[in-house]
């Protein structure tokens, strides 16, 4: 097993070789996850981390021919622990904040978890402390940097928030549902309540009394089409795309239906405000930059467990179990997702069940595999990375895939707009870069 790529002559270079691959996987796994086909049926974080832990599973076994034994050890699972949740975490980031901004906040913080566990507490060796220290500083300053200056400026976040207001009729569910009257008022009061809180003008009233006219003909029909309401096709309350022959009616009257709180009338709801806790107001991008900083937090210890479990099961051997651990802890927060909705629908098992999330096979299916195929090679990498140059070194390294993503964010999806935002984000990275290569000199063999 120890002979794998042939490495061993010089393990550094093999480090650093697994280290730049990683870099550009991790740098564009997230492309598939902000394409056309998420944002068409606006693919739920735990689908879209389910696609990435399948191929994660299925690609890991690909290192048996490459003399890898098939060993198995419970460690794999405490990383699962630590990767599952927090990649949930960073789709969620970055298909609110945006995937060069994501990335730059949650790879900062993960170098400096990475690197306090690498060195001040698994003691791994280094020419100069304090040297390294300065090279992690300033890779955290170019990451930041680069985090900063992908951020939409403000006339740019105000057009996307009236492109937010603005959708079709047709991507809104035309559900309703059997609850009672009093019910029916408090989300009347709530939407009212909700718009008062943002203050409205004139235009925005008489937007309302539309959505008072909408909801109301909605109710007032409720018994005549109790028989003939479908599901939509890309309905986020279903867990699989089922069509509409193969739904009786009586399934489709259990099920829960939440009226859009933001709907106002004609098609146009609001989507740039997210509430947390009931009561809590966030915009879309303050809530994906939170979820990005708990990534970093919770994700910075992913390769940890690693140093922990036996010679045979660390480098390539890690890998399956690292596979194995992700998959069963995508299970288990499946299971209690359906738990949670258990627990709300009063027992309701059916309810329960179409709360879940579509995963839109016949949208995601490619998307969903080249994310994770992606993540799953640059995974490979961080692992060899990892063994070969210590969590320190290794695992920060591996986070200037923020570079990566930073191009795909300004080439491709136009999140840094502007000549100068684009020079001082070339100019953080190349700060970052510096930061590497003194980490890389810094780094004792």
């Amino acid at each position: 097993m120890n002979d794998y790529f042939h490495c061993n002559a010089n393990s550094e270079t093999c480090g650093w070789i697994a280290a730049i691959l990683a870099m550009i996987c991790f740098g564009s796994f997230g492309v598939p996850i902000k394409g056309d086909a998420a944002n068409s049926v606006d693919i739920d974080p735990l689908v879209m981390q389910s696609y990435k832990t399948f191929m994660c599973f299925v690609t890991s076994f690909f290192v048996l021919p490459l003399g890898v034994e098939f060993t198995f050890t419970p460690w794999g699972i405490v990383s699962g622990l630590f990767w599952v949740p927090s990649g949930v975490l960073a789709i969620y980031a970055i298909r609110n904040a945006g995937l060069a901004v994501s990335q730059g906040t949650w790879s900062s913080i993960i170098v400096l978890v990475s690197f306090v566990w690498g060195i001040f507490i698994f003691k791994e060796p280094v020419k100069s402390i304090a040297l390294a220290c300065f090279a992690i500083v300033l890779m955290i300053i170019g990451l930041w940097g680069m985090s900063y200056y992908s951020a939409p400026t403000t006339t740019d976040n105000d057009n996307i928030r009236e492109q937010d207001m603005l959708t079709d009729d047709d991507n809104l569910p035309h559900q309703v549902s059997s609850t009672d009257d009093d019910d029916d008022d408090d989300l009347y009061n709530q939407s009212f309540q909700e718009e008062e809180e943002d203050g409205l003008n004139a235009e925005e009233e008489d937007m309302v009394q539309q959505d008072v006219l909408f909801i109301e003909q909605q109710q007032s029909s409720l018994s005549q089409r109790k028989k003939r309401t479908t599901l939509n096709d890309t309905c986020r309350t279903t867990p699989f795309q089922i069509t509409k022959s193969s739904i009786s009616s009586r399934s489709l009257q259990q099920q829960p239906t939440t009226l859009l709180p933001y709907h106002c009338g004609k098609g146009r709801r609001r989507k740039d405000v997210i509430f947390c806790f009931g009561n809590v107001q966030l915009s879309r991008r303050n809530a994906g930059l939170i979820a990005a900083c708990a990534n970093g937090l919770w994700g910075g210890s992913i390769m940890v467990p690693m140093h922990y479990s036996g010679k045979s099961t660390r480098g390539l051997g890690y890998v399956i179990s690292f596979a194995i651990g992700a998959t069963i802890i995508t299970i288990l927060l499946w299971i209690l997702r359906y738990a949670y909705h258990l627990y709300k629908t009063k027992g309701s098992f059916v309810q329960s069940y179409y709360m879940l999330p579509s995963f839109h096979f016949k949208v995601m299916w490619l998307p969903g595999c080249i994310a994770g195929t992606l993540w799953s090679i640059g995974n490979v990498g961080s692992i060899i990375s990892v063994h070969r140059l210590g969590e320190g070194v290794g695992y920060s390294v591996v986070q200037a895939s923020m570079f990566v993503s930073g191009l795909w964010g300004i080439f491709w999806y136009k999140e840094v707009k502007g000549f100068w935002e684009r020079i001082k984000w070339f100019c953080s990275a190349i700060v970052t870069l510096i930061g590497i290569l003194l980490l890389s000199y810094e780094h004792g063999s």
